[in-house]
């Protein structure tokens, strides 16, 4: 599905995944800003935590950047 809204990210094409991938980072920073703040782990713990939460939105935006360049046609 390509057009409208779709609650399923299944359902979605490869090029809306992406869109949706970048419309959750600000979502996910704020709930990193959240637990930093309301728990007391310490800054290494959230420090790495982020890192793991970046590297793995990165490779999801270049895997649905790639196939949905690789479907396009």
């Amino acid at each position: 599905m390509d057009k409208g809204f779709k609650f399923n990210y299944f359902g979605l094409s490869y090029r809306r995944k992406m869109i949706r991938t970048f419309i959750n980072l600000p979502i996910f920073a704020l709930l990193l800003f959240a637990v930093y703040y309301f728990t007391d782990w310490g800054i290494r713990i959230i420090v790495l935590v982020g890192l793991l939460w970046l590297i793995a939105f990165f490779i999801q935006l270049i895997y649905n950047y790639n196939m949905w360049k690789r479907h396009e046609t």
